[in-house]
């Protein structure tokens, strides 16, 4: 992919890869690969609730480089069945080449760090099947909990979407609960967990922790993917412990092994990192299958950050580089200082 005047990018290529990782300090425009991709989407199939998504990046005013002196922003993607080149001028007039293939929330999914956590009530809906902020996902596994998906766990017995998600919420997060989803009126659905240590009563999600509804959300729509789509997926580490991330790396790092699916992902945690570092020096992911980009100044590019098959971070030229300044948590920085 190539982004030209695009918000904090000048001109860059950025090479997707099936698990692509964008990290970096706040505001440093870590955003904007996603960003880029559903405009591609948008301006190629219309639909209102991608349009939420992009509601500030339509004006080019508010969108270009202000580093150069360009009149135009110019987004580009090569994919298996042609070039894709979408442009916007002064005026904010869009407009691209020929239709892209990617259709929002048929191949292409995206769940914003401002989602849903806790709801009692959640909703489904016949045109929206999660939405950006994962509102309806709930809604739509209570439509689709039996039916069976294409990436099934090793040693889960249960092929239904209900049953691998009970599997994984095990997996990840240690927790012996399901999510519990009952058809109130066919637009309104009522949401809880069973749990094998409560019997007689749904549990709350309220009772249960945010993180914990984050991520089922996250789980939910990445077990629904099929071979070759892709999925987009701000800050999944919200309010999980560290052992809770490094787990859902592990479920990241499988699904896109055994499904081959795409995940590009946006992070700050270093849990993140380092799981995805150990699977692979384990030989349990293919260390050509990922790819960091860093970011930690809105006026540089991303620096490319690669992992080698012993798990340690080389450069482009596969030398050995260490961790970019500022990527550890300065708490941990320090540590290492002391000791």
């Amino acid at each position: 992919m190539k982004i030209s005047n695009f918000k904090s990018i000048n001109n860059q290529e950025i090479e997707l890869k099936p698990l692509t990782i964008f990290t970096g300090t706040n505001s440093s425009g870590k955003t904007t690969l996603m960003q880029s991709i559903l405009l591609l989407s948008y301006y190629s199939n219309q639909n209102s609730e991608l349009e939420k998504a992009l509601i500030k990046v339509k004006k080019f005013q508010e969108i270009r480089n202000f580093n150069n002196n360009s009149n135009e922003v110019t987004l580009q993607i090569k994919m298996d069945n042609g070039e894709y080149i979408l442009k916007c001028d002064s005026n904010s007039n869009w407009v691209i080449n020929k239709k892209s293939p990617l259709v929002f929330e048929d191949n292409l999914y995206y769940i914003s760090s401002n989602r849903i956590g806790q709801e009692d009530i959640a909703t489904y809906s016949e045109n929206i099947k999660f939405g950006i902020n994962g509102k309806n996902v709930f809604g739509f596994f209570q439509k689709y909990k039996d039916q069976i998906v294409s990436f099934v766990a090793d040693h889960n017995n249960d092929e239904t979407l209900s049953g691998n998600l009970k599997y994984w919420i095990k997996k990840i997060l240690d927790l012996d609960i399901e999510l519990y989803t009952e058809d109130i009126d066919g637009s309104n659905i009522k949401a809880g967990y069973k749990s094998s240590l409560i019997t007689s009563n749904i549990l709350s999600t309220f009772n249960v922790g945010t993180g914990v509804s984050y991520v089922i959300r996250i789980l939910i729509v990445a077990l629904w993917l099929k071979p070759n789509d892709i999925f987009m997926i701000e800050n999944p580490e919200i309010h999980l412990h560290p052992k809770a991330i490094s787990n859902l790396a592990s479920f990241f790092a499988e699904i896109v092994s055994k499904n081959k699916v795409q995940l590009i992902i946006e992070t700050h945690s270093e849990y993140f990192l380092h799981k995805l570092r150990y699977e692979i020096y384990k030989r349990k992911f293919n260390a050509n299958d990922v790819r960091f980009f860093y970011k930690d100044d809105p006026n540089k590019e991303f620096e490319i950050i690669d992992i080698n098959e012993n798990g340690h971070l080389v450069n482009f030229k596969n030398e050995k580089i260490n961790f970019p300044t500022g990527f550890l948590d300065v708490s941990l920085g320090e540590l290492l200082e002391i000791m």
